[in-house]
């Protein structure tokens, strides 16, 4: 639930100030900026609700005073944002944060199934929803790039360039990325160490990690179709179309063309070429109206039960024709279905009741059978515009029950659906997985100790003993630097941090890549005379600052605001 909060405090702190604070009663200011009393209940009330949200009960009174200070703590956050910001002339727009999220999507828009394809994030997805989305959820995301991520960003920077690098820093940084350096590479492959593993700890993998091992609960359902007829307003309405229709295929209209405006496409119009076939073999009657127009001419329309058509001669010969067919039916309108609905829950009510196979009997209707339909998967019936509310079905899924009825316009029905059976959520037993949880469990610990070998070296500042293991490979390397290295498990992140840390006197480190890890040991350093352009110490000197800088000098910051409170 963490990330939860995080977008929630974002989201308050980003609209903390949308007004104007020229109100009478205020809470207090910060660093002379005055907090509205109104807007700073806001915020508080949204940090009271969140707190309950997490933890599902309300707050004692010690964690009310915490709300109190975290209310304010954000606040003042955000003040001195807004006033870094205005220092800096930092700005930030719409097309930026689009440009940002295109190139580096949020960890938690990556994971979110609804841009996954096969359990992948696909990006063509989520590119798609940032241009056309207009949901909440997308809008939100993009207003928190343009008004937090994209400033905060250039903010990042300006610090960077402006005040925190020092001139010991711009030395410290140029003579790293001047060095040549010889080194001793130690890698350690923890797939080559012997791990022990106990039965007693694959059963407490087992259940303390239930979901890997479940299998997917499924539920199955039966379903038909309670037909709804057009009434006779509705065909008079399908019958002008046929006439509107009509009247553009005399003027050369393209039918093909026609049917795929979105007037027709919804009202399921359809065209449709008969081939040849024998004029014996047809309706007669439509073969003499054929017989009374030219070949490419079109009959005016004809009404038939549950549709109107419009029929064009293609070709005829002696004993063949061709012709084609656009027909419109007859589907009930929105006034027709909603004075239905009554009717249909009735129906809902009565398959409630006395189940499926006695309703199909008692409506004359026919129920069609779906097994094992998975949990939460985006199953459909048949066509898209004909499914129930799956995420309020699951909610209360059980035997018998019936959701509330869906008009389905390509059916001309309501659909009628029962559950049948639900399947519910059970685990492979341990002796199948088994195995399986032992391999993940011996690469984990094989991993912990390689690591921890490597940390303990380190510590004692003792190799020996280390390199003599059979896991273990050590290759001495000769006038590597940032720009050149003839290792594959160097990289210029590991080489720069492993230099820095020795220019620094601090101990080595250990790095994890490709599956291994991996210690340089740096021995014998040089410099060369070359000049290091300002982007890239810039760059550099980023990298040699903690993850969290920006957090400890934000919390600086915070220390050191003017805060007066009123309330």
């Amino acid at each position: 639930m963490k990330p939860v909060y995080y977008l929630f405090a974002i989201a308050l702190a980003l609209t903390l100030f949308s007004c104007a604070s020229t109100q009478e009663h205020i809470a207090g200011t910060v660093n002379g900026q005055a907090i509205p009393m109104d807007q700073f209940a806001s915020s508080h009330r949204g940090h009271y609700e969140n707190f309950y949200i997490l933890n599902e009960r309300g707050p004692s009174m010690e964690e009310k005073n915490e709300i109190i200070k975290l209310t304010w703590k954000d606040i003042t956050k955000h003040v001195i944002l807004q006033q870094q910001f205005r220092r800096f002339n930092i700005t930030s727009s719409l097309q930026e944060a689009l440009d940002t999220l295109h190139i580096n999507p949020p960890v938690y828009i990556v994971a979110s199934p609804r841009f996954q394809k096969d359990g992948v994030f696909d990006r063509a997805l989520f590119v798609q929803a940032l241009k056309y989305d207009q949901s909440e959820e997308i809008q939100a995301v993009i207003r928190q790039y343009r008004d937090y991520y994209v400033p905060i960003a250039k903010l990042k920077q300006k610090l960077i360039r402006k005040e925190l690098m020092t001139s010991r820093d711009k030395k410290l940084i140029k003579n790293v990325l001047n060095a040549v350096v010889d080194l001793e590479l130690i890698s350690i492959d923890p797939s080559l160490k012997e791990v022990s593993i106990k039965d007693e700890e694959v059963q407490f993998y087992y259940d303390t990690n239930p979901g890997k091992f479940a299998l997917e609960p499924k539920y199955s359902v039966a379903y038909g179709y309670l037909r709804l007829d057009a009434s006779e307003e509705d065909i008079s309405l399908c019958q002008a179309h046929a006439d509107t229709l009509y009247q553009l295929l005399q003027k050369g209209a393209d039918p093909a063309e026609l049917i795929k405006k979105p007037t027709y496409k919804d009202r399921q119009v359809s065209w449709a070429q008969s081939g040849f076939m024998r004029i014996s073999d047809m309706d007669q009657k439509l073969y003499v109206q054929l017989c009374q127009i030219k070949a490419g001419q079109y009959l005016p329309p004809y009404t038939q039960p549950g549709s109107t058509a419009i029929h064009r001669l293609d070709q005829m010969t002696k004993s063949m024709i061709s012709y084609s067919t656009i027909k419109i039916p007859h589907l009930p309108g929105s006034e027709t279905v909603d004075r239905d609905k009554a009717r249909a829950l009735q129906s809902a009510m009565l398959l409630e009741t006395i189940g499926y196979e006695a309703t199909e009997h008692e409506l004359d209707l026919q129920f069609t059978i779906k097994k094992n339909i998975p949990f939460n998967s985006q199953w459909q019936l048949d066509t898209p515009d004909n499914r129930p509310n799956e995420e309020e079905m699951l909610k209360t899924l059980r035997k018998g029950y019936v959701p509330e009825p869906v008009f389905s316009y390509e059916q001309s029905g309501w659909l009628l659906m029962q559950v049948t059976d639900v399947m519910p959520l059970t685990r492979k037993p341990v002796a199948e997985v088994a195995d399986q949880i032992r391999r993940i469990i011996t690469k984990a610990k094989a991993h912990d100790y390689a690591l921890k070998d490597a940390q303990y070296a380190i510590l004692n500042n003792s190799f020996t003993s280390l390199k003599n293991q059979a896991e273990t490979k050590s290759q001495l390397l000769t006038a590597q630097s940032i720009d050149h290295m003839d290792a594959e498990l160097l990289d210029k992140n590991i080489l720069f941090e492993s230099i820095l840390g020795k220019l620094r006197n601090e101990e080595p480190k250990a790095y994890q890549k490709d599956g291994l890890i991996v210690v340089p040991l740096v021995q014998n350093i040089k410099y060369r005379k070359q000049k290091v352009d300002n982007t890239r110490l810039y760059l550099y000197f980023e990298k040699s600052l903690p993850a969290d800088w920006f957090d400890q000098w934000m919390d600086e910051q915070v220390k050191k605001a003017k805060i007066v409170y009123k309330i």
